[in-house]
């Protein structure tokens, strides 16, 4: 499973006037580590303190990230009479 390396976003108001942006996801992944090795401790401070949910705690990282490499591929079309919004993950 691999998460998705590219955000591209299009814009087109009406007919003439289109704009593409390729940001890349990459950039955001080291922040996710960061947010992953803060959350590891206060998830396992939850299990001990609930044990009867143990599991969910746990499992609460794998499963976001199973989500998130999930997201790859998606694609979002939003139109209006005369703009559209594309999305798509890569």
């Amino acid at each position: 499973m691999i998460p998705p390396l590219v955000l591209t976003i299009r814009v087109a108001r009406g007919r003439k006037r289109v704009i593409n942006l390729w940001l890349p996801l990459l950039v955001v992944w080291p922040l996710a580590v960061l947010g992953i090795l803060v959350g590891a401790p206060l998830a396992i401070a939850a299990a001990a303190i609930q044990p009867g949910r143990a599991r969910t705690w746990l499992l609460l990282g794998p499963r976001a990230f199973g989500v998130l490499c999930s997201t790859r591929g998606l694609s979002v079309a939003v139109k209006d009479q005369t703009d559209e919004v594309d999305l798509r993950f890569r």
